[in-house]
């Protein structure tokens, strides 16, 4: 079982104790970049030393599964700033590793303030995933799994790659679209799949606070009555 850890100026003991009494056993550790500045421009609150320092954490406290995301084509960084962060990931030697390709999400505010940030054209943005590929390659990961966004730099792609057997199932089986979610929170989209048909119905809570707790039954029974209809078999 998987759990987000994410930026890792959230991750803590306590929280790590948390996931180890109930088995989890694969975290994500995300350190987009090992370059200070960058993490300064695109608005992250950790450090390199604290992504450092929660990894070591993490293996401490007995994760042995743990992945790291790396994004490419990040504000004023090119080919020498992405050598710098497969050095500094080949110090850690986490069991599988996500290479995004930056993608321009429509409400950030990388987005909204476009112009403020240089990106690289496309073909530094080609050598910086070739560079990823090889250095995957030369330390023994393998690609499993690809998927691109709306608004990737260079039309290029995401791809995970991971230690042979370690691999997360759950990445492939929702590349294929063959795995209900359910999304729980302010803004949080459900997608339900039918197991015969492999027809999906897409549902998504309302991103306004107010108005997600003032209706807040409505919409769980909203998604357990769809549950019911591809499941036949979900109870309140």
């Amino acid at each position: 079982m998987t759990v987000e850890a994410g930026r890792p100026d959230t991750i803590t003991p306590e929280k790590l104790e948390v996931l180890k009494k109930w088995n989890i056993d694969r975290i994500s550790i995300n350190p987009q970049s090992y370059i200070q500045e960058t993490l300064k421009a695109i608005g992250r609150h950790h450090t390199v030393e604290e992504t450092i320092e929660k990894f070591h954490l993490a293996r401490e406290m007995g994760m042995n599964n743990i992945n790291m995301d790396l994004i490419i084509g990040l504000p004023g960084e090119g080919t020498n700033e992405f050598a710098h962060t497969l050095a500094e990931t080949e110090k850690l030697m986490p069991e599988s590793l996500t290479v995004h390709t930056l993608s321009f999400k429509r409400a950030s505010e990388m987005t909204r303030n476009k112009q403020k940030y240089k990106v690289a054209g496309r073909d530094e943005i080609e050598k910086m995933m070739n560079m990823a590929e090889s250095w995957t390659k030369e330390h023994d990961y393998v690609p499993y799994y690809l998927y691109r966004q709306k608004n990737i730099l260079g039309n290029l792609e995401n791809v995970g790659y991971a230690f042979p057997e370690q691999e997360s199932l759950y990445n492939i089986i929702i590349m294929e679209e063959q795995q209900t979610i359910i999304g729980l929170g302010c803004g949080a989209s459900s997608k339900f799949i039918d197991p015969e048909t492999g027809v999906i119905t897409q549902f998504s809570n309302p991103k306004d606070p107010k108005s997600y707790n003032d209706s807040f039954e409505e919409y769980a029974n909203k998604k357990i009555g769809i549950l019911d209809s591809v499941f036949n078999k979900a109870t309140i």
